[in-house]
């Protein structure tokens, strides 16, 4: 027999699948981004804004958030279904203890219907060899899945992260409209005031005292759909926490804050490569490959090992005084499956293809995402300067249509169109900011960040000790 099995170990061992460890996208990632410098990117990036709500609110959804609690458990699923798979690389060791019970029926010799028993023991011990390496690639396939399974999980905290950190900036933005509201509301009434004032003295049409109520209206009844928005958010800002829309919500209390130059950027081959989506992707594919190795193994012949000790006696006192032994070799050779397990093996590499076209699809799509933020980044830019440059030439219109008006030179229509005009791009204003915030946001979770290494499991109220 170990003759045999030098035969075929001699005659196999050079088409053993070997598992790649690295891979490279068919096309080479460029060298750099489109902006932003070369450094290594900021990793803490909602730092940035220097806002300690935003920080409060980040923490607290990495601990309460359900969907990353969930993702902890499906992580703890997946380690020990590898701790399963690395099992059966060790020797099985299993025990028994029977009885049993004969009834002999009337012994016509001795007269005797006493029943007797019969008790027996035994130990087993079994083991799988390990010829072709089909148990250990199975371990490290299942180790594999875990490690992909973490990186999942990393991903899901950057998603987290991120949308915490825009629906703070959308509960800002909601704040900074209710307080423009309130300067716009008072200036409106002082130019109503104006008007009804030059209507008392017969030097302003009812028109002009109508149109200007109008846009107090107007604006008064932004207020309730201001709030109501704002409400919502904060429902879903505390469904992101794990929170009950109910409880007390977090309120925001500070302004949206400017965004100004591009953060370090890195270089895509490096920074891409890091993010946990890709991340994962390139361990599928690792434990696809390992999978092969498992298909091919199938192929090849197989041998078992065990021992059994055991002890048999009439008397359970005298069960462990005398044992038998028994070694046992198995060895078994596929011969005829009609393509059974070749096919396995060809379908098992059509999977590292199809995981392979996964991850570069995975890793292109991050660089568009990063490449798309920076495209929005720098027209957003040139919008809100040129929004602000309008704001100014409009306060300008307004403040020399008003010096008209009161001197009898121009009619109220050329205020009120001037006073709409400022406040509509006031309103602007807010909403430009917001959306700078909002693809800067996005722009930091393109480039992921190593901060979600240090990610720890928070405690669960199913947690036991002892």
């Amino acid at each position: 027999m170990g003759l045999i099995l030098l035969l075929i170990l001699s005659s196999t061992a050079c088409i053993v699948h070997k598992p790649i460890t690295e891979v490279e996208p068919t096309e080479a990632l460029p060298v750099s981004f489109s902006g932003g410098s070369t450094l290594p990117p900021v990793d803490r990036w909602w730092e940035q804004f220097e806002n300690r709500d935003l920080e409060r609110l980040i923490d607290e959804a990495l601990s309460g958030n359900l969907t990353l609690r969930m993702a902890w458990s499906r992580l703890e699923q997946t380690r020990q279904v590898a701790k399963i798979a690395g099992a059966s690389l060790y020797p099985g060791l299993d025990s028994g203890l029977g009885v049993q019970q004969r009834n002999p029926g009337n012994n016509l010799l001795s007269g005797s219907t006493e029943s007797q028993k019969d008790f027996s023991g035994t130990m087993t011990l079994s083991y799988q060899v390990d010829l072709w390496k089909k148990i250990t690639n199975n371990r490290l396939a299942a180790v594999l899945d875990f490690e992909a399974g973490r990186e999942d999980l990393e991903a899901t905290a950057l998603t987290v992260t991120s949308s915490v950190a825009e629906l703070w900036a959308s509960l800002a933005e909601q704040g900074d409209l209710l307080l423009l509201l309130e300067d716009q509301l008072e200036v409106s009434n002082d130019y109503l005031k104006l008007v009804e004032a030059r209507f008392g003295r017969g030097i302003s049409s009812a028109v002009d005292v109508y149109q200007q109520r109008l846009l107090v209206e107007n604006i008064r009844e932004q207020f309730p759909k201001t709030k109501m928005q704002q409400k919502l958010l904060q429902h879903q800002l505390a469904l992101l926490l794990g929170r009950q829309p109910k409880t007390t919500t977090p309120m925001i209390r500070s302004n949206l804050p400017l965004i100004n130059k591009l953060p370090p950027m890195g270089l895509p081959a490096s920074v891409l490569r890091k993010r946990p989506d890709v991340r994962a992707a390139e361990l599928r594919l690792f434990a696809a490959d390992h999978r092969v190795a498992i298909a091919v193994a199938d192929r090849f012949p197989s041998v078992s090992l065990s021992a059994t000790a055991g002890s048999q006696a009439v008397e359970i006192s005298g069960l462990f005084d005398q044992w038998f032994t028994n070694l046992a070799g198995n060895l078994m050779l596929p011969l005829f499956d009609a393509g059974r397990r070749k096919s396995e093996v060809e379908r098992s590499r059509a999977m590292v293809r199809e995981r392979f076209y996964q991850w570069e699809a995975v890793l292109l799509n991050a660089l568009v995402e990063v490449e798309d933020a920076l495209v929005k980044e720098e027209g957003l830019q040139n919008s809100y300067y040129s929004i602000i440059k309008q704001v100014e030439l409009a306060q300008q219109t307004l403040d020399r249509s008003r010096a008209l008006y009161i001197n009898g030179l121009t009619d109220y229509l050329t205020v009120l169109t001037s006073l709409q005009s400022l406040q509509n791009l006031q309103r602007l204003e807010i909403n430009v900011r917001k959306s700078l915030i909002s693809n800067r946001i996005r722009l930091h979770s393109a480039l992921g960040g190593s901060w979600t290494n240090e990610l720890r499991e928070p405690n669960s109220p199913f947690d036991t000790t002892g």
